[in-house]
């Protein structure tokens, strides 16, 4: 039985999903964790950035690190799949890329865009019971001895 592994880093913000490593054996263990550790060190500034608790937030990065995080993750990953003998990597990433960037605009057309402000007060209005209607009465909780 021939056990194989790949690796993983997300990108959802760029192309919609996950990057994955080629498959390796488990022989080679140390390629497949270098590889990994590749495309984890490309994707770095999302993992330094605020609150990200691997979720991407790219609310607190400019556009301009957005591009050069996706400038370095894009290389990276052209270069493991190259390291592993297989080529075609850079044109199935730009086909990628361009359908996330369609349906990223098909999108935004469609849903309309709220300033954080209107969405909290949207938001709080959900919670807020509305006029004439009661709320349930409280039961309280009885005391485990």
């Amino acid at each position: 039985m021939r056990l194989c592994f790949t690796a993983s880093v997300s990108a959802k913000h760029w192309v919609g999903r996950s990057l994955a490593t080629p498959r390796f054996a488990l022989t080679e263990l140390e390629d497949g964790l270098r590889a990994w550790h590749k495309l984890r060190q490309a994707r770095k500034s999302f993992l330094l950035s605020p609150l990200s608790c691997n979720m991407f937030n790219t609310s607190f990065l400019t556009q301009q690190e957005l591009d050069t995080t996706w400038c370095s993750l894009s290389q990276a990953y052209v270069e493991v799949w190259a390291s592993s003998g297989r080529c075609g990597a850079a044109a199935k990433l730009h086909a990628l890329r361009s359908q996330h960037v369609h349906l990223r605009k098909r999108r935004s057309k469609k849903a309309p865009h709220f300033s954080v402000e209107d969405r909290i007060l949207r938001l709080l209005r959900r919670w807020q019971p509305e006029r004439g209607e009661k709320r349930r009465p409280r039961v309280p909780r009885q005391s485990s001895k």
